[in-house]
């Protein structure tokens, strides 16, 4: 099982649509979450499996806060033996390839534990500014406070992966080059598709005019210092020489 993430409004929902088209299976239809019907805030849908998210969304709950108010690291895993069975029973019954919930970059080092068929994590990356101007349009969140949000959701990632490979994608490159970073990722999942069969299976999916990114290069400059050294981190990875996987 890989498990897809990034903070929301980051492309996971395009990401892991994209792998549905390349073979990955999501799992039984009945258990996502809305089908995968297109979505006022998403023209795709969603592809959410709700058993995960239904687990992860508990988890935050009696770790005193939610997706958008996020508890303690600290909280989060003293709570966790107390999901250790769900997380164990998902594991068992999951009959596909690719779980997606952005939620997961909070609840990650437990997905690790307790979750034995997790192979892989896929990092969902955009730039921060997007994600804040994105959550500002659709839940009224101030700039601040989402690229609040997108700090915690990455660097909360980052620092709970112990054993598993993490694949950083970037979510800005798909738009000026589809093909090539989409191959990438799956070259780093081990997919046996040639870039042509890729290429053939994704056709007419993916619109680059939905990646809606109106920051400019003075915009970033001016962004706190923390948010531009953890996206550099993260560009650094998803750039790496030897790919896109990183452990």
């Amino acid at each position: 099982m890989i498990a897809i993430t990034g903070m929301h409004r980051s492309g996971t929902s395009c990401i892991v649509g994209l792998l549905g088209q390349c073979g990955y299976s999501y799992g039984q239809a009945q258990e996502l979450l809305n089908g995968n019907e297109p979505q006022l805030d998403n023209k795709r849908g969603h592809f959410e499996n709700y058993k995960a998210v239904l687990i992860n969304d508990m988890l935050l709950h009696y770790s005193g806060g939610s997706w958008l108010n996020p508890p303690s690291q600290a909280d989060i895993l003293k709570n966790g033996t107390l999901f250790e069975a769900l997380f164990n029973d998902f594991s068992h019954k999951f009959q596909g390839h690719i779980v997606k919930d952005p939620r997961i970059c909070l609840t990650a080092e437990l997905w690790e534990k307790y979750c034995p068929s997790l192979e892989a994590i896929v990092l969902c990356l955009r730039n921060p500014l997007g994600v804040a101007e994105s959550l500002k349009t659709r839940n009224k969140f101030s700039i601040d406070h989402g690229l609040g949000l997108w700090c915690e959701y990455n660097a909360r990632l980052l620092q709970s992966i112990r054993r598993i490979p993490l694949v950083v994608v970037d979510y800005d490159r798909l738009k000026d080059d589809t093909e090539r970073e989409l191959h990438a990722c799956l070259q780093a999942l081990g997919s046996p598709l040639s870039f042509i069969e890729m290429e053939t299976r994704i056709k007419g999916f993916y619109e680059r005019d939905l990646n809606h990114d109106p920051s400019s290069k003075e915009d970033f400059l001016a962004l706190p210092e923390v948010v531009k050294r953890l996206y550099t981190i993260l560009k650094s990875k998803a750039n790496s020489k030897e790919g896109v996987l990183c452990s």
